[in-house]
């Protein structure tokens, strides 16, 4: 690996305004190998990003989710191959067939839930998964559960409310307490998105049509969800890989089955809440001013944590490190 190479593209990337954010490269023990930060955190304030900044983390909260489910599943709290209705009481009778496996592989058939519910009037809050409840009841399959392989979020939102059925806290606090609190990660958290938070990174996106930028367009009252969206650094993304791949969330036995492909339910690269290629250990995420990447490099044993308050950039470092790494 060329550190100078790396740094050199990044700095790129920085000069000519396509990256704002922070990344951090580590050893599996945790022990720093490579940082930078560039950008402002508020272009309105002009107050830079630094190593603590919090970025929205979007679908990079996925992982975490799935580790929580398997934690339970080693708990024997509930079983994989289990419907979802024999856990939770719903009235829609998709979820008398989908399994938790499906819903942890993307291989359940249902779909997103973005548009539907933040396309909502201003009126409406999304603060607790249970403001979800009327999306969820009225989901629909795309195909057959089951049958391929098909990215959803509406999935992974279901997992946090069985989350909470199961243990009788809220998804919210179960995280904190189980994955939060065991990684060390102190700088992560579930704060509304409307709400004031010392060291959060606003998102920006470009308006080419007037060639400004604007800050991430202002939402309903919400927080991030079991799919995803809530805050963190690249010090506390890492923290969480260096847990996982020590085995600090579940033995090793279940750690090897959150981090191997599942094949056999049409799952080819993926597991419970990652990416799996020969490579990488893996998950991403973006949208309006959020771009998010988390990876562990198999044969050098780096991880990799990268978070942006643009709406692109993160990808562009991901693909820097591949070439140095893979």
């Amino acid at each position: 690996m060329n550190i100078a190479i790396i740094n050199n593209k990044i700095g790129n990337l920085s000069e000519t305004d396509k990256f704002s954010g922070c990344v951090l490269l580590t050893e599996k023990d945790g022990n720093e190998l490579y940082s930078f930060c560039c950008g402002y955190a508020s272009k309105e304030y002009e107050i830079r990003n630094n190593i603590d900044t919090k970025f929205n983390v979007a679908s990079v909260g996925k992982p975490i989710t799935g580790v929580a489910i398997t934690k339970l599943i080693e708990e024997r709290a509930i079983e994989p191959r289990k419907a979802v209705g024999e856990y939770i009481d719903l009235k829609n009778d998709v979820f008398r067939s989908v399994t938790i496996e499906q819903l942890l592989t993307h291989t359940s058939g249902l779909g997103d839930y973005f548009q539907q519910a933040y396309n909502s009037p201003y009126t409406r809050s999304y603060i607790d998964l249970d403001d979800y409840m009327d999306i969820v009841e009225s989901a629909t399959l795309d195909f057959m559960s089951g049958e391929k392989w098909a990215y959803s979020n509406i999935g992974y939102l279901v997992l946090g409310m069985l989350i909470e059925k199961i243990t009788g806290q809220s998804y919210y606090s179960y995280i904190e307490q189980n994955i939060f609190q065991p990684a060390g990660m102190i700088d992560s958290g579930f704060w509304l998105y409307n709400e004031p938070v010392k060291n959060r990174a606003s998102g920006y996106s470009f308006d080419d049509e007037r060639g400004i930028w604007r800050n991430r367009a202002s939402m309903p009252v919400l927080r991030g969800t079991s799919s995803g969206g809530w805050f963190s650094t690249v010090g506390d993304l890492s923290k969480f890989m260096v847990a996982l791949l020590n085995n600090k969330f579940t033995i090793s036995y279940f750690t090897d089955i959150i981090s191997t492909p599942k094949p056999e339910l049409n799952a080819l690269g993926y597991g419970y809440g990652f990416f799996i290629s020969d490579e990488k250990l893996c998950h991403g995420g973006n949208g309006t001013g959020i771009g998010a990447q988390l990876a562990y490099y198999k044969t050098s044993g780096y991880i990799l944590a990268v978070l942006c308050n643009y709406s692109s950039g993160a990808d562009d470092i991901v693909r820097i490190f591949d070439d140095e790494l893979i």
